[in-house]
């Protein structure tokens, strides 16, 4: 087994794990439209749950969607209380985790 190996299955034909990989944003895209098939979720919450998962701050999901930091926090609750969880990591873990 050489230093690559332990990565990709060694060289005998077995497979380890797959490596991981990055959540991607149609992964993203795909769990937020998971979601809304099970909590009713308004177009503009979707944008603003889409650019929480990406990693975006509220001012910078203001800036991008044209609304104030202050309409993104509010949205950002409404999302909370329809998907549970008190703080954003609880919103983006309830997501990602379907």
């Amino acid at each position: 087994m050489t230093l690559h190996d332990d990565a990709r299955g060694s060289s005998a034909g077995e497979t380890g794990p797959a490596p991981p990989t990055p959540l991607s944003l149609a992964n993203i895209d795909a769990r937020i439209a998971e979601l809304a098939r099970e909590v009713r979720i308004s177009l503009r919450e979707r944008a603003v749950l889409r650019l929480i998962l990406v990693g975006y701050r509220y001012r910078e999901i203001g800036v991008d969607l044209a609304i104030s930091p202050r309409t993104v926090k509010m949205h950002a609750n409404n999302l909370r209380k329809k998907v549970g969880g008190k703080t954003r990591w609880d919103l983006v873990q309830r997501v990602l985790r379907g």
